[in-house]
């Protein structure tokens, strides 16, 4: 079976993008357990480079479909025809909405909507109703959790059948003890899309943690539209790294505090609990679905609740660190990347058929 993959514009693997990065990580994984299943990937100027080692089609515009409701027309049409694909996976930030070919939509969250917002260019968000079209003209929508299989139903009238939940995985990379790059103490604090309804708040407590503490504050992933052009001194950014310093980074940080709102898939709190460092988010999405009460909870729109949540962990003892270490990673024993390509390849069944 040879199958297209529609790319985010923008998406970078080896970035900060989680969507990008669980695309990479599902591919390799099913190019291991079943070498009959191909890829060609459909990329735009920005990220055909990121995608070496790919069978790769370059696509004029980038095939988006919010240019296709724009009547510039969607750029994909004659690329799939030339390369005579079986099926086609499309992001549901940015879905096809041609007819020419079987149609599975995949992703990790569903933010824009849920925050009603508008189309964001630098994000690639489709408009809503453009979401909701494609999702009744695909034949599978490719989900990593029941929070996100209900959202889908809730927002985009799609049934529950039509919604394959199959989980995420981790990179074993991150259990491998690393060093740090930077010099304890510090606390990591990966700030994305999903953070943006609270960058505010989260600006605040940073002022007000380092009033009280001497940490760096390690800021993983790039700059983004919308965030402070400047945090503090303290803060030191990390826009990407390969998953031996990333491990490093979490392994030697008092904390990883995640403010992302809406996550469908837990993945950037999975990813540090492998790693083995105590983790402080909101409640939200489907972080409690994936990981239960492992992580430290807060109520996001309350700027002190977060602070008090990092203050636990900064002054805990070695014993809470080491059991909230220990429960974590049991707690993402689970998660693999054979598995999700065994589903991946169950789902891309029903649509073939």
């Amino acid at each position: 079976m040879l199958v297209g993959v529609k790319t985010i514009p923008t998406a970078f693997p080896g970035g900060g993008d989680h969507n990008a990065r669980y695309l990479d990580q599902v591919m390799r994984a099913i190019r291991t357990v079943q070498t009959d299943t191909r890829f060609v990937i459909f990329t735009t100027p920005e990220n055909h480079d990121a995608y070496e080692g790919w069978m790769r089609v370059p696509v004029q515009g980038g095939g988006s479909s919010l240019m296709g409701m724009l009547g510039r027309g969607d750029g994909l049409d004659g690329p799939i025809k030339q390369a005579k694909i079986d099926l086609l996976m499309s992001p549901m930030v940015d879905p096809y909405l041609g007819r020419s070919v079987p149609q599975a939509l995949y992703g990790l969250d569903i933010a824009p909507w849920e925050r009603g917002g508008e189309p964001d260019a630098e994000w690639g968000h489709a408009p809503i109703k453009v979401v909701r079209r494609a999702s009744q003209q695909a034949r599978s929508i490719i989900v990593p959790s029941e929070y996100l299989r209900r959202r889908c139903l809730e927002l985009f009238g799609t049934p529950l059948n039509k919604c394959v939940v199959v989980g995420t995985g981790v990179s074993q990379g991150l259990k491998v003890e690393e060093r740090s790059i930077v010099e304890p103490p510090y606390l990591c604090l990966l700030v994305d899309g999903l953070a943006a309804p609270v960058l505010d708040k989260v600006h605040k407590v940073i002022e007000l943690f380092e009033k009280e503490y001497e940490h760096t504050i390690v800021l993983l992933g790039p700059a983004r539209t919308g965030q402070p052009d400047v945090w503090s001194d303290r803060v030191v950014r990390i826009e990407q790294c390969p998953d031996s310093q990333l491990a490093g980074l979490y392994q030697h940080a008092s904390l990883f505090w995640y403010p992302g709102l809406y996550d469908g898939s837990g993945l950037r709190v999975i990813e540090a609990l492998t790693a083995g460092v105590p983790v402080v988010c909101a409640r939200s999405g489907a972080i409690h679905e994936m990981v239960g009460d492992t992580p430290v909870y807060y109520n996001a729109e309350n700027a002190d609740s977060m602070l008090q949540a990092l203050r636990r962990v900064v002054e805990s003892d070695k014993e809470f660190r080491r059991t909230r270490i220990n429960f974590g990673r049991q707690a993402v024993t689970r998660y693999d990347w054979n598995d999700v390509a065994w589903k991946f390849l169950s789902a891309f069944k029903r649509v073939d058929g």
